[in-house]
């Protein structure tokens, strides 16, 4: 037997709490920047932005360019990056800001697995309140 349409209009309430929900949703992100928490320079901006890597937390963001950064060593590190288990085997290279020296993140300089966001040459940036990066919305 073929199910019926659902012909039940959802509850007002809720049907206002989802037509909200769209609109959140399609507003665009609003303008902002990224600095380094110490000095301050200009690290990214918002639309280099790609995602949060581990959802919630904001610890480490995904960008696919980042300016005023530099790279010591030049040695990498095999690590995963992003959240399991969709995360993707990388070697990285350690990321520092050009002003004050302070670690930033890494840069992803070889990919091992196939990953549906995370590509070579993306910027993972460590944004935590102690190192890393702030975003700045002007005002």
């Amino acid at each position: 037997m073929a199910e019926m349409p659902n012909s039940n209009p959802l509850p007002p309430a809720t049907a206002h709490m989802l037509q909200a929900l769209e609109s959140f949703l399609d507003t665009p992100p609003l303008p902002c920047v990224f600095r380094c928490i110490f000095c301050h320079a200009l690290i990214a901006q918002g639309h280099n932005y790609i995602q949060d890597l581990y959802p919630f937390s904001t610890a480490q963001l995904l960008f696919d360019n980042a300016a005023g950064v530099n790279i010591r060593e030049h040695y990498s590190v095999l690590a995963y990056v992003g959240e399991s288990p969709a995360g993707s085997l990388v070697d990285k290279v350690y990321i520092y800001c050009i002003s004050c020296g302070s670690w930033l993140g890494w840069r992803i300089i070889r990919q091992s697995a196939y990953h549906p966001v995370i590509r070579v040459g993306h910027f993972v940036l460590v944004c935590d309140g102690d190192v890393g990066i702030e975003a700045v919305f002007p005002m």
